[in-house]
């Protein structure tokens, strides 16, 4: 029998001109995820690549982006080779995994020494029999196929997650036609053997809802400078996190930086953030939506993608459409005071957390008033529309929008 976790959980070249009171701007500066905090969505950039993509945008701040869909399209689904692999570690070892091996389920898995992972998270995607022994989960933009062989979990390469040519990509137009270039480098790559010491469940993506809906503070106001650092579990997820509580009405504005065209090492691609757990799954059901935009940033030069997923309703709406014309990125982040700023607040974040990550970056001085007045006007120029969280609760006596 396959199941297949199908329901939706989140429901139906110029310069830049500064404002005249701001005082100038740094024309290298544009722009991307505030970086409030560590992000599942800031990668880690050699500083020449940096460069490169800081100076592509800053150059071709509305310069019209490439179009990455007018390449020749496949008709058929990319066809893989399987590799396999054998995950030590059998089921009977944790007699939880059989009966919580179901589709939303995150595994969680410690390869033993020599792996080139420090640790491996698997996206269960669909189960094949009621025992568990056979199921598909994603894992890096790979779709694989684990069945139990009564000893181990064996694994098997059989395609993408997610498919390049699945219809539902039309809702992020671009990502497609990225994700069919991708595929064969994900195909070439030589197969690691994964030698897991333990396969366990560590979540469920309907418990890690329940869980942001209970506590969304924690994807909505950045860190502060008390704050840890997220890491392990809390940072694979952090990006997922910020997209359910964007479902839920606690965010307006959530950034997924959809491609990574820079940092890769040796012809193999570069990592890529939407491939963190239930990132893509959830981009994907929440463009779905009646009731949100999806506004796709492109950076010159083919350098990367993001999708902007919004309430469809102002603000919101607006300063979405406002970043994708700046051509922000969420993995870059901004150099200028001025936009730290202004991205910060259009994605929600805390101010005294915006401030703090501006004074710890640009000097103790910085925002200065004047700077902090120009993003105020800039704001208003923008939309007239005050943000109303959660969005989704309807004000009486005020109209949509």
């Amino acid at each position: 029998m396959l199941m297949h976790a199908t329901s939706s959980l989140c429901g139906p070249t110029t310069n830049v001109i500064c404002p005249a009171s701001a005082t100038p701007l740094p024309r290298t500066a544009l722009c991307s995820k505030l970086a409030v905090r560590p992000s599942a969505l800031q990668q880690t950039v050699p500083a020449a690549a940096s460069q490169e993509v800081l100076g592509h945008i800053g150059a071709c701040l509305r310069a019209k982006p490439p179009a990455y869909a007018n390449g020749p399209r496949r008709k058929r689904p990319v066809r893989l080779q399987p590799s396999w692999a054998v995950l030590p570690g059998s089921m009977s070892d944790a007699p939880a995994a059989q009966t919580n091996i179901k589709p939303g389920a995150l595994l969680h898995a410690l390869p033993a020494a020599g792996c080139n992972s420090d640790e491996v998270y698997l996206e269960v995607l669909s189960v094949w029999d009621p025992n568990s022994s056979s199921f598909t989960a994603a894992w890096q933009g790979r779709l694989l196929k684990l069945t139990s062989d009564g000893e181990h979990l064996v694994a098997s390469r059989i395609g993408t997650y997610p498919d390049p040519n699945d219809r539902s990509l039309a809702l992020l137009p671009g990502w497609g036609a990225i994700l069919r270039t991708l595929a064969p480098k994900l195909e070439t790559l030589t197969w690691q053997r994964l030698q897991l010491n333990s396969v366990q469940v560590v979540t469920h993506l309907q418990q890690f809802k329940e869980q942001v809906e209970a506590q969304p503070q924690a994807w909505c106001k950045g860190t502060g400078p008390s704050d840890p650092a997220p890491t392990g579990l809390a940072y694979q997820l952090l990006n997922a996190g910020e997209l359910l509580a964007l479902c839920a009405g606690h965010r307006g504005m959530v950034m997924v930086q959809l491609y990574v065209g820079w940092g890769g090492k040796g012809g193999a691609p570069p990592p890529q953030p939407v491939f963190n757990p239930y990132v893509a799954t959830l981009a994907i059901q929440i463009a779905a939506r009646k009731d949100t935009a999806v506004t796709m940033s492109q950076a010159p030069g083919g350098l990367g993608l993001t999708a902007l997923i919004a309430a469809d309703k102002d603000p919101y709406r607006s300063w979405a459409k406002y970043l994708a014309g700046i051509n922000a990125q969420a993995a870059v982040v901004a150099d200028s005071p001025f936009y730290k700023l202004l991205i910060g607040r259009m994605l929600g974040y805390d101010e005294d957390n915006i401030r703090h990550h501006i004074k710890a970056s640009n000097g103790p001085a910085q925002p200065s008033p004047q700077v902090a007045a120009a993003v105020e006007d800039e704001l208003k120029a923008i939309s007239r529309k005050k943000p109303s969280l959660p969005w989704n609760i309807p004000s009486r006596g005020r109209k949509k929008g």
